[in-house]
């Protein structure tokens, strides 16, 4: 099922690109209309789960665009399936539903040749106000025909709702939209390529020249043009869409340890069981907050000491996320120098190469890295962010109690450091400053290298709750950096802690907490329930941010008003 009544265009969109609705060829293939073109658009599902969720979303999109039908009717063969599972559903929904409430309307792939016209062209004819479904538009040929039948039976058409929209110029200059418009008939469509091309590219990553094969079909068929080769998503952008979407910038630790996660999932003594007890805890609790959080924070190092098949859960763990459109940070701490922090960063963020093929091993969104070993140590990390468009959070100022040992220390800094800081309204101690500082000057300088349409960069760093007064000074040199907050809750770190760690949007940072939503239940003794009570830690968490940031007046204009 859907997760709301109304119509989510993200959530549509997810669904088409999770369920490889759309695919690419290496050579062409010939249309129905007969273009040959790289890549196509398949509604033909024969899966009655999925057949289910898209009438759900069909009625939600419908609702959306305020149509009130009495009949939906698929195009023949095309979304003759769909028209009929969204019909009996609408049907069921209504509240004078009865027998003789509603008709079952279906079309013929071939019309007759003889016999009345409610015969020729219909098994079931539509009745009262019809919306008509397509699955795939591209000149619009088998859907015009169909219209044209209908019109000649005297049905009464209030709309054409088209699944995917190729988005293509026909023959004759015009759009679909154009053309079915001016033979009278309202068009909508649930989903453009424009949107669901890049997106898709960017997953399956079929490969340049598919890329640049696709980009010429839309230069000479297409309504606008269309950029995939190369084509990558600043991660930045993608977390700020995803803090928009769920109005809040709390992310979850995923860190389970065993002696903590009910031991009903436990089933044997081997790390085999142990790796799958971490799933079943894992997605148990995805499902009951994806729908709260933009992102997830997997602790590696929780499942690494499992061996092969802890990683192994890990992996799945992240892949589980992904598919519940959640932003993945993994806290790996990673770093060396060289071809080590290359395969650091190719394995966790970018691509690694097999005999044929380069293949995403992780692939996480976004990863912590350490920088004390310099530049050469994390030039690496950025050059995948760039590539493969992922993130990575550098350790700045952590929230543990002993990070003042190192990173509080004072250390000589250059003429132009004391300037650069002197500039920000920063003390200086003669010639030195704390470490911290000078990390985030560092951090700065990569931030500034790729920002995103909306200012904030991928390259971030990570600042503990636990030190506000850092923070504060921390976000006046690092201006364009996410904050990775860890320490709020079980750490000690309180809501008022991070507010500092916010630009005066109120973007610019996620907030962390692990313990406290994952092992909430152990407050109330029913570890049978501990998804539902990680639910309630997280909207509490959520409430607390937000309205802590709404006294701040931090709360970003674009979210409702929080009370």
């Amino acid at each position: 099922m859907i997760k709301t009544k109304n119509f989510n265009q993200e959530e549509f969109n997810r669904f088409v690109t999770d369920n490889n609705i759309i695919g690419f060829f290496k050579e062409p293939i010939t249309l129905k209309s007969g273009r040959k073109t790289h890549w196509y658009v398949n509604w033909r599902i024969n899966n009655m789960f999925l057949i289910d969720q898209l009438a759900d979303f069909m009625i939600a999109f419908t609702k959306n665009i305020g149509l009130e039908p009495d009949c939906f009717y698929g195009v023949p063969e095309g979304a003759t399936r769909l028209g009929i599972i969204t019909q009996y559903k609408w049907a069921k929904q209504k509240e004078n539903y009865s027998k003789e409430s509603s008709v079952l309307a279906m079309g013929r792939g071939k019309p007759k040749e003889h016999g009345e016209i409610k015969d020729r062209y219909f098994v079931g004819m539509p009745q009262g106000k019809v919306i008509v479904i397509e699955d795939v538009t591209t000149t619009g040929g088998s859907l015009i025909n169909t219209l044209n039948n209908l019109k000649e039976a005297g049905v009464n058409v209030i709309g054409v709702i088209s699944l995917t929209n190729r988005m293509e110029r026909r023959d004759d200059g015009i759009s679909v939209k154009e053309a079915i418009e001016q033979r009278g008939f309202k068009f909508y469509s649930m989903s453009s390529a424009l949107e669901l091309l890049p997106t898709t590219y960017e997953k399956l990553q079929p490969g340049e020249n598919i890329g640049r094969a696709i980009e010429s079909e839309f230069q000479e068929w297409g309504v606008a043009p269309l950029k995939l080769s190369g084509y990558k998503i600043n991660v930045a952008d993608k977390l700020l869409e995803k803090i928009d979407e769920k109005q809040n910038p709390c992310i979850v630790g995923l860190d389970p340890v065993l002696e903590r996660i009910p031991q009903h999932l436990i089933e044997g003594d081997s790390f085999e069981d142990v790796a799958n007890a971490f799933r079943k805890f894992n997605f148990a609790i995805i499902d009951a907050i994806s729908d709260l959080i933009p992102a997830v924070k997997p602790q590696i190092a929780f499942y690494e000491k499992y061996g092969f098949e802890g990683v192994k859960a890990f992996e799945d763990t992240v892949n589980y996320a992904h598919s519940k459109g959640l932003i993945v940070i993994e806290d790996g701490k990673r770093n060396d120098i060289g071809n080590t922090a290359q395969a650091y960063a190719e394995g966790h963020l970018g691509k690694v190469k097999t005999k044929l093929s380069d293949k995403s091993s992780f692939n996480v969104d976004v990863l912590t890295v350490n920088p004390y070993l310099g530049s050469d140590g994390i030039k690496p990390f950025t050059d995948v962010c760039k590539e493969h468009g992922k993130g990575i959070f550098i350790l700045v100022k952590t929230s543990n109690k002993s990070s003042g040992e190192l990173q509080d220390r004072l250390v000589e800094i250059t003429e132009e450091e004391k300037f650069e800081l002197m500039e920000l309204g920063i003390e200086i101690n003669e010639n030195k400053t704390q470490l911290y500082n000078l990390v985030a000057l560092q951090v700065n300088k990569y931030a500034q290298e790729f920002r995103g349409n909306r200012g904030y960069s991928p390259i971030g760093a990570v600042v503990g709750a636990t030190y506000p007064s850092q923070a504060e000074t921390l976000r006046k040199i690092m201006p364009n950096s996410f904050f990775l907050v860890p320490g709020y809750g079980a750490q000690g770190g309180g809501a008022d802690d991070i507010i500092p760690c916010f630009n005066i949007d109120g973007y610019g940072a996620v907030v962390n907490s692990s313990r406290g939503i994952i092992f909430a239940y152990e407050k109330y003794g029913h570890p049978e329930k501990f998804a539902e009570a990680a639910r309630h830690a997280t909207q509490l968490m959520i409430q607390d941010i937000n309205s802590t940031l709404k006294k701040a007046n931090k709360l970003p204009l674009k979210w409702r008003k929080i009370e």
